[in-house]
């Protein structure tokens, strides 16, 4: 088998193993395009740095981490940052619970690279960044999800969107959702149709759908802000290389 063929059915493994710790962790995205682009961006950080570690590993780690025996909260989030963290979390539960001769093999030796790498995580954010400009300046908003790199951009203070305008997104945010959700029942089967109606009823602006579209409507609006004033995407890329993330 050449090398082409088994990083392919590797890439398709981890890419399964992705939806069952999504599933597991009960991640929601806005859209399968957000799905798809969260995914591309922690499948490529693993087959970097985690190529190597056993696939019952990393589903035990998380099943650990859910059960609360990790010692780390996981808040229905799933990024190359969280699966760092559990996979640390699971390198010292290995210390504690199963005995140093197993740990000093390292059940089939993970390399060094199987750690938190700040680096390579800036850099997949920067580049992320780069793509989102791109789509922002072309006006192509129904392609721009984000709602991790938002995260990322909240945690480094990057986020200027003053209390008033995020009252203002979330609002929009959720008529975005309902009209979304219009839009898909109206082309349902009766179940369907049903099950799209309450939703529709319960939805808040506390409700992950509302929130995540919120998110991505905020980066498309801080994006613009710097564009509008000038601030380039070579300036925000070089504070996230400064930062402490």
């Amino acid at each position: 088998m050449n090398g082409s063929c088994v990083q392919s059915e590797y890439q398709e493994t981890m890419e399964n193993l992705i939806d069952y710790l999504s599933r597991l962790i009960g991640v929601k995205y806005i859209d399968e395009a957000d799905k798809e682009e969260n995914n591309k961006f922690l499948l490529a950080k693993i087959y970097q740095n985690f190529k190597y570690a056993k696939l019952e590993e990393i589903s035990l780690a998380f099943d650990l981490a859910i059960k609360g025996e990790l010692g780390i909260e996981l808040y229905r989030m799933l990024d190359y940052k969280v699966f760092c963290d559990v996979m640390k979390a699971y390198e010292e539960y290995k210390k504690d619970k199963i005995g140093h001769l197993v740990q000093n093999q390292k059940l089939r030796e993970l390399p060094e690279a199987n750690t938190y790498d700040s680096n390579s995580l800036k850099s997949g954010l920067i580049e992320f960044l780069g793509n989102s400009w791109e789509l922002a300046k072309a006006n192509k908003i129904n392609e721009l999800t984000g709602v991790i790199l938002y995260d990322y951009l909240k945690e480094l203070k990057l986020i200027t969107l003053s209390r008033d305008e995020r009252l203002a997104i979330l609002s929009e945010a959720k008529e975005y959702t309902v009209q979304v959700l219009e839009d898909k029942r109206k082309e349902s089967d009766l179940y369907k149709m049903r099950d799209l109606s309450r939703i529709i009823q319960g939805l808040s602006e506390n409700s992950d759908e509302v929130i995540f579209n919120a998110k991505r409507i905020g980066l498309k609006k801080q994006i613009q802000y710097w564009i509008n004033n000038n601030i380039t995407l070579e300036a925000i890329s070089k504070k996230i290389k400064e930062s402490n993330i």
